[in-house]
């Protein structure tokens, strides 16, 4: 990634690297088949020219305000995104200490949990990593999330020890088996 006089950010989960731009312009690129000498030097200014050279093929894509994409390692960039504003705005709290959710499945909002916090959260139902969900939460206090959970989408909440918590389907007839504390 290039910037062009900009603001944007990068994240990386898994194996997924996503590239959004709130200001300017953004130029990304794929270095396919880096040799093994030129990988494991530092980046010089001569393979960040834009130009293809000896470490391998730049195809640059151009990423303008509002827009993203996401790569997958070993494939060609995907589709650029065109977004709201308001949209990438939600996506980048995370620079505000905050976590901001709006109609995203339960499997997005866990992982972002897991990797802003020292919680490793599970769904032990895979029901329930497509429910569709939405708040907006700090970063540093993933307690009324974990609540929201329970209260307003029926949720067991399982403590298994100090840093790990497993979701499954709550009973709707008995809330007070709906969060668990063991270990």
């Amino acid at each position: 990634v290039r910037a062009i006089g900009t603001a944007f950010a990068v994240s990386l989960i898994g194996e997924k690297t996503a590239v959004a731009v709130t200001e300017g312009r953004v130029e990304l690129a794929e270095i396919a088949k880096l040799p093994l000498d030129v990988a494991s030097k530092p980046a010089t200014k001569a393979n960040h020219t834009g130009k293809a050279d000896a470490a391998g093929a730049f195809k640059p894509v151009a990423l303008d305000a509002g827009q993203s994409i996401t790569v997958l390692p070993g494939r060609q960039p995907g589709s650029v995104v065109t977004k709201p504003r308001r949209e990438t705005e939600r996506e980048l709290a995370w620079l505000s200490g905050l976590l901001e959710f709006s109609d995203t499945p339960l499997s997005e909002v866990v992982a972002q949990i897991n990797r802003y916090s020292t919680l490793t959260v599970e769904i032990n139902d895979p029901a329930l990593a497509k429910l569709k969900f939405g708040g907006i939460f700090r970063i540093d206090d993933t307690e009324p999330l974990l609540d929201a959970l329970q209260t307003s989408y029926h949720i067991r909440v399982e403590r298994i020890g100090e840093h790990r918590i497993s979701l499954t389907r709550a009973d709707p007839e008995n809330p007070r088996a709906n969060q668990k504390k063991s270990g």
